[in-house]
Parts: structure tokens; C-alpha cells; sequence
């Protein structure tokens, strides 16, 4: 029996924008929603025009637009069943099972959406789409420990929602303490159209994580709509059969329900991925995404002690061009693979924008670097495994083929920053 589809991948348009000096404001979400229009080109739209593989738009919560203060709530974003006596037996099981986890529900809350923007074949599958405010529990003193527990929480909603025969018609779209999702079967443009709450000044956020869904062999569906709970992926997982089982023996061997680490059935790759990095970050003792992403996606070519021991836990998820997150308070971290895809990063000391297809000369010239003429090897690209940490004040710059130490630059002022482009240069110069 083939238990999972091997045909399940994607291939999309994803980046994102964000304040350097951590500062909330309306212009973050709106300069994020201009950049996903520009990568439009890279989505899909169903026959009528208007149905589209989805996209959508991660940011900070807009606890001024909830009319909450920061550190006291979580807010889930459901997908629920439109049929009221399904969606009735769907918040009984939410809230039985979340309060059986000490995690009190204080409010819903219908998002307000604009339905005649769909498209006819979007909106015969809309879902109810609820946003759940969720108590803090006093016991839970970190943000980390809070999404800790609201992630055991929702792997035992999705066991008992699939008992209660509504598993596939209940999806987290997200379930955070700090970010939220706002995801829908719709082209960039009309995103903000469907949500009006992005429309909203008192929506304020730091960053945004942009992704619009281009599905290559995937059926559209609004579960599938990116970005994910924590990811947003480009690209296409090659070795995901491998991957997946790989999983299903973890999952056996752990003694865990079926289904209950990752969906079987019905998700795409890029799904999977967010579902076992979800897994990692939340069951294991290792905290932070960016090491569970490059233990999960070791570059193709570097051959050090950190990979070779962590190679004998997990297998390679070989194939992502970008994979655009964000860890915790620092600010997003590109993954980018062995794949011919560039990733471009026009930047200033103000704001950040990843997309795709620019060389690395561009990029630091956009940075506003004073390039040296000659310095930089014209050919040379973002590629192969190569990693640009971008955290707030200082960030980092790190050299693609070295890991830690001189290669990699701590950057707190324009002067450090001249300093790394003329190390970096040279380094690009001797090794063409």
C-alpha cells in the first residue's frame, strides 16, 4: 500500500521584509504585500482567474488590533468546517482538549474576510476561519515553554479530531504565542482584498514571512496554502518518500498514535517538512529551528564534524532551494540548498527583502556596501548551502564555505559592514 503520495510537490515564490532595529509598524505588513505581488509570476491560478494555489502572509500577532497585550495570550487560526453541527463538534473537542492540557480558551473571534474576492473554486471549498485567544497558563514562564505546550495540545486535537471523523476539515493554519498566518486560496493582490485586517493601521508587525504557492502536482487545497505554521518553502523535496518513511519508523518506534507526528496522507512535501521540523523543535532537546533546519538540510558539500555527527540521526531533506523562517526574536534565517535557484537580498539598514535571481555582487551592492571594483568575482552566487543569518542589531554575514571564525561577520554599524564586504571580497576573489 502506498501510504504516501509521491507526487506531492510544489514549487513557489517566498521571502521576506522586516524592521532591522525590531520596530513595529503598519509599513512592514504593507511593504511585505507589495513584495508578494512581485512575485505573482511565480504562482498559479485555477481557470476562472481567481482561484489560486494560495497565498499568504506570516507575521508578528497584531496584539493592538486583538486588543491584547504581548506575553499574555497565543492565538490559533483555525480552518474549520462550514457546516455548523461539524464546526460545533470541532471547538467542543478544541476546547475539551486544550483545557485538558491546563490552556484556557478566553475568546473567539470570526476574521473578518471578504468572500465575494474568491474565486468560484475557492470558494466552494472556504472553510470557517476563527482565530482562538488562548490564557497563558501561569506554570508556562517562557514563550518557548507556551508553544511547547500549545504544540502537545494541537498533536492530540488533531488524534481526536480524526476520531470524531473531522480530521481533515480541522487545520491549525497557525498556533503561536508570537506569530500568526494569514493564508487563503487567493492571488497576491487579492490577499489583503480577503482579509481586511490587513488593511488595518493598528496591524503592526516587525517582519513578514510572504509565500504565494505555485503547485505542481499537488491539489489545491487551503491547508496546503504556505507560509506553515513555521516555514515557508520554495523548491521541491526529492528524497521525501525516504523522508517520510524515515519518519513513520520514528513514529512507531516513539510508540505514538498513527498519524500523530506527521499527516500521512493528503499533505505535500512542503507540508511534511514543517510538520518534522515542528516535531524537532518541540519533542527533542534541541532549541533552536536553525539547527534543527541545518541538521534537516545539511549544505551538499561541506564535510565537517557537525554533519557527520548529526548525519547518523537524521537523514538529508535533499532538495529545498529557499526555506524563510522565523526561529524566535532574531529576525528571519535563509536556507538555501543545492539547487540552481539565486536568492536575492536587497537590504538596508532599515529593512530586509529576499526573493530570488540576483547575484552576489547585487546584493551587497544593495546593501549599500562600498564594493571595491574587482573585489567581487561576478560570477559567483548565493548557492549550494550557503546561509545569510539576518537577525535585528548586529546580524550576521556568513561565508558560504566557512563555518564560524573568520568567516562569519558580526555586523553593528556601517563601518563593521565596509569591513566584512572587504574581507568577504577578497576571499570571492582568490577562490574564482
Amino acid at each position: 500500500m502506498d501510504i504516501f503520495p509521491r507526487n506531492e510537490h510544489a514549487a513557489c515564490g517566498v521571502g521576506f521584509t522586516a524592521s532591522r532595529h525590531g520596530q513595529y509598524s503598519h509599513q512592514n505588513l504593507q511593504r511585505a504585500l507589495k513584495a508578494l505581488c512581485g512575485v505573482e509570476h511565480r504562482g498559479a491560478c485555477a481557470s476562472d482567474g481567481k482561484s489560486s494555489d494560495g497565498a499568504g502572509i506570516m507575521t508578528d500577532i497584531p496584539f493592538e488590533l486583538l486588543g491584547y497585550e504581548p506575553g499574555k495570550i497565543a492565538v490559533a487560526t483555525l480552518f474549520m468546517p462550514a457546516e455548523a453541527e461539524r464546526q460545533a463538534t470541532a471547538l467542543d473537542v478544541f476546547e475539551k482538549t486544550f483545557s485538558f492540557y491546563g490552556l484556557k480558551i478566553i475568546s473567539y473571534r470570526q476574521v473578518p474576510i471578504d468572500a465575494d474576492v474568491l474565486g468560484p473554486i475557492a470558494r466552494e471549498s472556504l472553510p470557517a476561519i476563527t482565530q482562538a485567544i488562548i490564557q497563558r497558563p501561569e506554570h508556562c514562564r517562557t514563550d518557548a515553554a507556551f508553544d511547547r505546550l500549545l504544540y502537545s495540545a494541537k498533536q492530540h486535537v488533531r488524534t481526536q479530531q480524526r476520531e470524531h471523523g473531522i480530521g481533515k476539515a480541522f487545520f491549525f493554519a497557525s498556533l503561536s504565542a508570537n506569530t500568526i498566518v494569514y493564508k487563503a486560496l487567493t492571488t497576491s493582490a487579492d490577499l489583503p482584498r480577503f482579509y481586511p485586517d490587513l488593511r488595518n493601521p493598528a496591524y503592526k508587525t516587525r517582519f513578514a514571512l510572504y509565500h504565494r504557492r505555485f503547485s505542481t502536482n499537488t491539489r489545491t487545497a487551503w491547508d496546503k496554502v504556505q507560509p506553515f505554521r513555521l516555514i515557508g518553502h520554495n523548491g521541491e523535496i526529492n528524497t521525501i518518500a525516504g523522508n517520510r518513511s524515515w519518519a513513520l519508523s520514528r513514529e512507531k518506534s516513539l510508540g505514538l498514535q498513527s498519524d500523530e507526528l506527521l499527516t500521512l496522507k493528503g499533505i505535500s512535501d512542503s507540508g511534511t517538512l514543517n510538520e518534522l521540523a515542528e516535531a524537532l523543535k518541540y519533542r527533542s532537546s534541541i532549541p533552536n529551528l536553525e539547527d534543527i533546519l541545518a541538521i534537516m538540510i545539511p549544505p551538499a558539500h561541506d564535510n565537517n564534524r557537525y554533519y557527520n555527527f548529526w548525519g547518523r540521526a537524521m537523514e538529508p531533506w535533499d532538495g529545498p532551494a529557499i526555506v524563510v523562517y522565523k526561529p524566535s526574536e532574531k529576525m528571519e534565517q535563509i536556507c538555501q540548498k543545492n539547487n540552481w535557484r539565486l536568492l536575492n537580498n536587497p537590504t538596508s539598514f532599515g529593512k530586509d527583502l529576499l526573493e530570488n535571481k540576483v547575484k552576489f555582487r547585487k546584493i551587497l551592492q544593495n546593501l549599500g556596501a562600498a564594493v571595491p571594483p574587482g573585489k567581487i568575482a561576478p560570477t559567483k552566487e548565493l548557492r549550494y548551502g550557503h546561509l545569510i543569518n539576518k537577525y535585528g542589531l548586529p546580524f550576521v554575514i556568513q561565508h558560504p564555505s566557512r563555518g564560524g571564525g573568520k568567516g562569519t561577520f558580526f555586523i553593528n554599524n556601517k563601518k563593521d559592514f565596509d569591513q566584512a564586504v572587504e574581507n568577504l571580497s577578497q576571499e570571492w576573489t582568490r577562490e574564482t
